[in-house]
């Protein structure tokens, strides 16, 4: 199944093993362990794209975690956020390593995610062996 990406950045982070899951919103629930994973830098259905997209990896899926991003205060000096994953809470120092495996800052993380909404529901997509 192909994974695009729209944050060149990415690519390396891919690449060095750095950014290893991505979060994705998965209502059919289509991702499942053994899954071929066709990593792409920007969407190859929009081939009329100013910056032609192209695959860069093949991988597998290892595991997927259900993810549930919630915003409960924005102010000036950003989102505060909880995350449940399988449905247990994640504590802020965890949530830093999760926004870090995922290659974005907590900052990015909570802006990513709660941009425009307050409750974000979806996968990780597990690149490694690593499980929250």
């Amino acid at each position: 199944m192909i994974l695009s990406y729209s944050k060149p950045e990415f690519v390396d982070l891919i690449l060095l093993g750095k950014k290893i899951h991505t979060i994705r919103e998965d209502a059919p629930q289509r991702w499942k362990a053994g899954r071929e994973i066709q990593h792409w830098l920007g969407n190859p259905r929009n081939v009329h794209a100013k910056n032609k997209p192209r695959e860069f990896l093949k991988g597998v899926c290892f595991s997927v975690q259900s993810i549930k991003i919630e915003c409960m205060d924005r102010s000036n000096w950003g989102i505060y956020y909880r995350v449940w994953i399988d449905g247990k809470a994640v504590s802020c120092p965890d949530c830093s390593v999760l926004a870090e495996n995922d290659g974005l800052t907590s900052d990015e993380f909570s802006l990513w995610f709660l941009k425009g909404q307050d409750v974000f529901v979806g996968k990780i997509i597990h690149f490694t062996d690593l499980r929250y």
